[in-house]
């Protein structure tokens, strides 16, 4: 990250005359000799994320070419945020210039032993970039921040809404002028109250985005069709 960081420095604060373009996306590629799979990182400092449209569009390409391309799990990228594990990622100093970017990381794990034909993943880069170019403005039609549970799933940050109205709702009985809502008995039962909304408004949507059994339990219960629930 220290020479990219650099290298931002001198194309934004140059003295040369050259005249510069504007960067509105960026991927960075990290590779091994002989590479099994590529990790899609995405994780910036501090939790930043790129614009999920970037990703979504490197993630269909490498999927219909047959590249074996990962993310992070969801419970694996909560733990990496909080660690700020982003701070040490190549694409982090376009991240802090808000220019949406992610690192594409060659690894050779040991239960795949097929080596990823080179082809494929310039094949999928070129895609990428060919979608860029026909963008006549930035992407901005995605999420901004969301954990994948799939290369074709994720957590968005709005099912998180429901939840945070549902904690306000206990609020509105502290308005009331009985006076039984102001001891302290009354504050640990509306906490009480306030935990147990959480966790039942909670719970269904959490499972639904990352426990696939329960997805297909839903899907039989309700007699959905198989695309039905994500």
């Amino acid at each position: 990250g220290a020479g990219i960081r650099a290298w931002l420095a001198a194309y934004f604060g140059g003295t040369s005359a050259i005249r510069r373009g504007v960067l509105r996306q960026a991927v960075v590629l990290e590779t091994i000799d002989t590479p099994t799979s590529f990790l899609a990182e995405v994780e910036g400092v501090n939790g930043i994320v790129p614009n999920q449209d970037l990703v979504n569009t490197f993630f269909n390409y490498a999927h219909k070419l047959k590249c074996p391309t990962h993310h992070r799990g969801a419970w694996a990228s909560v733990f990496h945020t909080f660690n700020n594990g982003g701070v040490h990622s190549s694409h982090a100093p376009f991240l802090e210039l808000q220019i949406p970017a992610f690192t594409l990381k060659g690894q050779r794990r040991p239960n795949e032993k097929r080596i990823t034909s080179p082809e494929n993943v310039v094949r999928s880069l070129e895609g990428l970039l060919r979608s860029l170019s026909n963008n006549l403005q930035q992407l901005h039609h995605s999420f901004n921040f969301y954990f994948f549970t799939a290369w074709d799933r994720h957590i968005s940050n709005g099912l998180y809404l429901y939840p945070v109205f549902a904690m306000q709702l206990p609020l509105i009985f502290f308005k009331t002028p009985r006076p039984a809502f102001r001891d302290i008995r009354a504050f640990l039962v509306g906490l009480g109250a306030l935990a147990a909304v959480v966790l039942v408004s909670a719970s269904p949507i959490f499972l639904l985005a990352t426990n696939e059994d329960f997805v297909t339990a839903a899907r039989k219960a309700f007699q959905l069709e198989p695309g039905a629930l994500g």
